[in-house]
């Protein structure tokens, strides 16, 4: 309950021109500066403390040094050729010899094998 007593009580504490003075709305600004300053550095570390963590766990370092680069991979997969030709025999024997090797290059007329 507000009563006239209590009300004069309030404007002894905050008397009307107090915020008439230049002073206090200075030192109120100041306040205000202060806390958006304050709450602006706390958000802007947290930031960047979450970007840091992220390029540590994506990012790795060594030490130069000079040597061969070796890398190798491994795993289980089915290869299959980008061409296929077919090849078919007028003659049965026996294959004497062999003249290329798998994955070697061969030229058209190029003779591959003998048979007897």
């Amino acid at each position: 309950m507000h009563t006239p007593q209590a009300d004069k009580k309030i404007f002894k504490v905050l008397p009307r021109d107090l915020f008439k003075k230049k002073r206090t709305w200075l030192v109120l600004g100041g306040v205000l500066v202060l806390v958006a300053a304050g709450v602006f550095f706390v958000v802007r570390n947290n930031a960047a403390t979450e970007d840091a963590s992220a390029s540590e766990a994506a990012m790795q370092t060594a030490v130069a040094r000079r040597g061969d680069l070796v890398v190798s991979a491994s795993g289980s997969w089915q290869v299959i050729a980008a061409s296929v030709i077919e090849l078919s025999f007028d003659e049965i024997g026996t294959l004497i010899e062999l003249n290329v090797s798998v994955g070697q290059q061969v030229k058209a007329g190029e003779v591959l094998a003998r048979m007897q």
